[in-house]
């Protein structure tokens, strides 16, 4: 009896907690989005039943993303009524015109979000060698007909991305396929042209045939769906639900096909006249372009009414960054921190980063995040020659190249210096010191103060703004130069991209090749006999 009587308030209690609406399921810890699926379709949903969690505290929003999950679970029904698939066949005709100049527009748009943020020196260089890659990727593919791993990757991703379904074996997507490299080698060519400083515009988002647009949606109704597929952080949530809040009551609550590039003026002018910073406006306004794009994205609107707003900035020249010579790194490295054990205060500065690292990249040529993230198992041996296994995977790294993963054997002077013996010390991480900032950017405090710190500059003896610290890393490729090493080894060494299409035949270099290079280098004149090897963290 008592075991009948709790499984009957058992399930009271949970049928209780089942809103009215149905599939909204109230538990204490949040509402849920639930679903049972017809026998029918069981086969296409490997979860079954479907119980999420929604990202929300709120029972009328918790309603409204249920409302949605709805819609968007009967159209997979649909589509698996009509075509035996929860997914899009691949695509043909208009539509897949539309979905190749989507992607080439995306490819461009990235691009602008990139330099809008301002392009330092790692940064070009790592957009230059992508170029290049892309480009010899894309002829390849093209010039023979068939995709390279690289162009494979890029189609199924997109693909994968917009739902759709393919077998990489099929002729139809295989047709789909060159036709998008061809398109995508366009976008690098006029990337390339913007890499010269040649402006070029991003096209407008191109119209969908049969297109859905819905006059009837509002600015909320597309963060609603936006926030079911994405499923961001509950901080920005709450910045954009504040964008939303702000945008409507300055321009009135409009449906998306009314809102013009006028209205997202007026909000970015708003924001400036109350004072908020331009890193904040800028993300605001980057929010709602980001919520009408996702519109454009799944056809609801032709183009995005924000393209083109900016907020002005003023422009400060960069000089271009010269290498150290003989004098410079000499005096660097009869600095304090290398006579007298000098360490900054600064957070993240203590222990031996700004010791070990800079002589890394003098016998290295390695960016510094590169340098910083690196753990005591990227330092690694093949037969005689000891190397750094550098594979470019630093939280703060957005963009990566095959080219950047590479294996550098280590300088026989660094070995002299003691820096095995360092390496033995540390239990994982080569610098544990060094401390990620606000952002995730491991090497922030370390590149402020070298680079822009008066009590840096002052340190090290630097003053000329045009030496900076990548000025390691030409100073590496013109020691490389006059020592003799050839081009595609200090290539393969400081991982650029080389030229021709021969460069991507056969394995490379191996280590043995590269250390035999690495033993030529040698910085004439450069005196490092007072340094002494260091043991502590």
């Amino acid at each position: 009896m008592d075991t009948f009587t709790d499984t009957f308030r058992y399930t009271y209690r949970m049928e209780k907690k089942m809103s009215k609406t149905q599939g909204l399921l109230e538990r204490d810890n949040g509402y849920y989005f639930q679903a049972r699926i017809p026998k029918r379709y069981l086969a296409h949903f490997p979860n079954s039943p479907i119980r999420d969690k929604l990202l929300t505290n709120n029972h009328d929003e918790a309603k409204a993303l249920v409302r949605k999950r709805w819609a968007a679970l009967h159209e997979e029904y649909e589509r698996i009524d009509a075509t035996g698939s929860r997914l899009k066949k691949i695509p043909t005709g208009e539509e897949a015109d539309h979905l190749i100049s989507l992607a080439l527009r995306s490819r461009l748009l990235a691009d602008d979000e990139i330099r809008s943020e301002g392009v330092d020196d790692d940064v070009f260089e790592i957009l230059s060698d992508s170029h290049k890659e892309s480009e010899e990727s894309e002829r390849l593919a093209i010039a023979r007909g068939v995709l390279t791993p690289l162009s494979s990757f890029i189609v199924a991703d997109w693909l994968e991305g917009h739902g759709y379904e393919f077998d990489a074996t099929t002729t139809e997507y295989k047709q789909f396929a060159l036709k998008f490299i061809k398109a995508q080698s366009g976008a690098t060519k006029q990337l390339k042209l913007r890499q010269l400083g040649e402006h070029v515009e991003t096209p407008v988002a191109p119209e969908q045939p049969n297109s859905r647009s819905n006059s009837k949606l509002t600015l909320s109704n597309i963060y609603d769906k936006w926030l079911l597929e994405r499923k961001p952080s509950r901080s920005t949530q709450d910045e954009w639900k504040l964008c939303i809040r702000i945008f409507e009551e300055l321009n009135g609550h409009l449906t998306i096909d009314l809102i013009t590039k006028g209205h997202l003026v007026k909000f970015k002018d708003k924001r400036v006249e109350d004072g908020k910073a331009f890193a904040t406006v800028k993300k605001q306004v980057g929010g709602l372009s980001s919520l009408l794009q996702y519109a454009v994205d799944n056809d609801y609107i032709p183009k995005n009414p924000a393209s083109g707003v900016k907020i002005a900035k003023p422009k400060v020249e960069v000089d271009p960054r010269l290498p150290y010579n003989i004098e410079d790194l000499n005096t660097i490295f009869s600095s304090p921190i290398y006579t007298k054990g000098y360490r900054p205060k600064a957070k993240g500065l203590q222990g031996e980063s700004l010791y070990w690292i800079p002589l890394i990249a003098l016998f290295t040529g390695a960016r510094m995040t590169e340098i910083g993230q690196l753990q005591r198992g990227d330092v690694k041996q093949e037969g005689e020659y000891h190397y750094f296994d550098i594979s470019n995977n630093a939280e703060e790294a957005t963009i990566k190249t095959d080219s950047s993963r590479r294996k550098v054997p280590i300088h026989n002077d660094l070995i002299k210096l003691g820096f095995l013996d360092y390496v033995k010390l540390q239990s994982e991480a080569l610098f544990p010191l060094l401390v990620p900032s606000n952002q995730g950017r491991l090497m922030a405090d370390f590149s402020r103060w070298w680079g822009r710190a008066e009590q840096g500059r002052k340190t090290i003896g630097i003053s000329n703004p045009q030496l900076t610290f990548h000025s390691f890393r030409h100073s590496f490729k013109d020691a490389c130069r006059n020592s003799g090493i050839p081009q595609d080894a200090h290539d393969k060494l400081t991982g650029h991209s080389s030229a021709g299409v021969g460069a991507s035949y056969g394995l490379g270099h191996s280590i043995k090749s590269l250390g035999e290079h690495m033993g030529k280098l040698t910085y004439e004149g450069l005196d490092l006999s007072h340094l002494k090897c260091v043991n502590s963290n």
